[in-house]
C-alpha cells in the first residue's frame, strides 16, 4: 500500500480539508517551490484522487471557494481547469493519442546502443545527474512528482539526454498514481515544443537553484543542463475534430450503473438499480499504480448504496451480472480518450450485440469546459469565471 496516498474517498476528502486553508494566497506564493519529498506543504497533492474522481473537480472548487475569494484562489482554480483543458483538447485531437502510442513502441527499438544505455540509466535513476536521478527515485517510490519537477525532468530528458519524449511520457505514465493520458501526454508534448508549436520549456540551473534548493549547486549543473531547447521535429498537430458528446437524457427506471477507473464518483441524478465497476486496465502501468486503481475501485463499490457487485467485471462477466440484476439498461460515465476507452470498445460491441441500452453520462464540469479546449489554454482560462458562476460557486 502506498504510504502517501491511501486509495479511498475518505483519505481524499481528508487531504482536501487539510489543504483548503492553504489554497489561496499561500498557494499562489509557494506553489512553484519543490522542497524535499516529505515536505509538500505548498501543493494540494490531490491529483491521484482527481485523476480517478474519488474527488470531483466541482466539489474541490466548491470547498476552496467557500474559504477563499476567487482572486485569492485564482491560481489553484486555474490548475484544476488545466487538467480539464487537457482532457477536452485530446477529445478533439484523438489522433495525438494514437500517434503517441505508435511512436512510443517504435522509439524503444530504434534507440542506438549508447541511447539505449542512457535510457536504461534514466529509468533506473543512474544517469549521474543528481536532480534527474532524485526525481526518478521519488517517482518510482511514491508514484508522485511536483509539477515543476515533472517539467524539469522532461526538459532534461528531451534536451540534455536527447531521448525521445514518447519514452519519457511512457516512463511517467507507468509510475504516476495520477497518470492521465491527456495531462501526461500533452504536458510532455508542451515541453518538447509540440503542443504549443515552437514553444518549449527549458530547465536551467538558476531556476533549479531558486525553486528546488536541495539541488542548489548551480555551477555543477551548468555543464550538463542543455543551454537551448529547440522544438522536437514531429508532424504538426492534427486538425481539430468535432466534439460530439452524448445529449442529456432522462435515465429510465431499472437502469444499472457501470463505473470505471476514469470516473469513480457516485454523485448522479438518478438512483441506479445496481452498481458495478469494470476491472482496471493494467496496460503499461507499474504494480503500485495498478494496486492504487484497483483499491480505489473497490473503495467506491464499498460505498455504493443499494444493490452492488463487489467483483470488478470484465466483458465475460458483465452480461451475466446484467442478467442477474434483471435489466437491459446501463448508465456509464463518459470514458475519455485513453487506455480505458480502448479497452472498453470490445465490451461496447458485446453490449450492442445483446441489445443492452447504453446511456452515457457526461459531467457538467466537462460538458461546459471541453468545447473551449480547441487550441491553447487561454480560451478555457478566459471562461473560468463564467464556468464558476454557472456552477453556482461564485456570484
Amino acid at each position: 500500500m502506498n504510504a502517501t496516498f491511501a486509495p479511498s474517498r475518505a483519505a481524499a476528502w481528508a487531504r482536501l480539508q487539510e489543504f483548503v486553508p492553504r489554497a489561496g494566497r499561500a498557494y499562489q506564493r509557494d506553489r512553484n517551490f519543490d522542497p524535499a519529498p516529505q515536505d509538500r506543504y505548498n501543493v494540494s497533492m490531490l491529483s491521484p484522487y482527481l485523476r480517478h474522481r474519488l474527488l470531483g473537480e466541482w466539489e474541490v472548487l466548491a470547498e476552496v471557494l467557500a474559504h477563499h475569494s476567487k482572486n485569492d484562489a485564482f491560481k489553484f482554480v486555474q490548475e484544476v481547469y488545466w487538467r480539464t483543458y487537457f482532457k477536452g483538447w485530446l477529445e478533439q485531437h484523438p489522433q495525438v493519442w494514437g500517434d503517441y502510442l505508435d511512436a512510443r513502441y517504435t522509439a524503444r527499438s530504434d534507440l542506438s546502443g549508447s541511447q539505449a544505455q542512457l535510457y536504461e540509466q534514466a529509468i533506473n535513476a543512474a544517469t549521474g545527474i543528481e536532480p534527474l536521478d532524485a526525481w526518478a527515485q521519488e517517482l518510482i517510490k511514491t508514484g508522485y512528482l511536483h509539477n515543476h519537477a515533472r517539467m524539469r525532468f522532461a526538459s532534461l530528458w528531451i534536451f540534455t539526454l536527447q531521448l525521445p519524449w514518447t519514452l519519457g511520457a511512457d516512463f511517467f505514465y507507468r509510475h504516476l498514481l495520477d497518470g492521465d493520458p491527456a495531462s501526461n501526454t500533452l504536458s510532455w508534448r508542451w515541453v518538447a515544443g509540440l503542443h504549443t508549436p515552437g514553444k518549449t520549456y527549458l530547465a536551467t540551473p538558476g531556476n533549479l537553484a531558486k525553486y528546488a534548493q536541495r539541488f542548489a549547486q548551480t555551477q555543477a549543473y551548468e555543464a550538463v543542463f542543455a543551454s537551448s531547447a529547440k522544438p522536437v521535429a514531429d508532424t504538426p498537430n492534427p486538425p481539430l475534430e468535432d466534439l460530439v458528446l452524448p445529449d442529456r437524457t432522462q435515465i429510465e427506471p431499472n437502469t444499472a450503473l457501470l463505473l470505471h477507473e476514469d470516473d469513480l464518483h457516485l454523485q448522479w441524478s438518478f438512483a441506479p438499480a445496481a452498481t458495478a465497476a469494470l476491472a482496471v486496465t493494467n496496460i503499461d502501468i507499474d504494480r503500485q499504480v495498478s494496486q492504487f486503481r484497483t483499491s480505489a475501485v473497490n473503495d467506491t463499490l464499498d460505498r455504493a448504496p443499494g444493490n452492488k457487485c463487489m467483483e470488478q467485471l470484465t466483458a465475460d462477466t458483465l452480461l451475466d451480472w446484467l442478467h442477474e440484476v434483471g435489466t437491459t439498461r446501463l448508465a456509464i460515465p463518459y470514458i475519455p480518450i485513453g487506455h480505458a476507452r480502448t479497452a472498453f470498445e470490445p465490451v461496447r460491441q458485446l453490449l450492442i450485440q445483446h441489445s443492452i441500452q447504453i446511456n452515457w453520462l457526461v459531467r457538467d464540469h466537462d460538458r461546459d469546459t471541453w468545447p473551449f479546449a480547441t487550441s491553447g489554454f487561454f480560451k478555457v482560462g478566459k471562461q473560468i469565471p463564467a464556468f464558476l458562476k454557472k456552477a453556482g460557486l461564485i456570484d
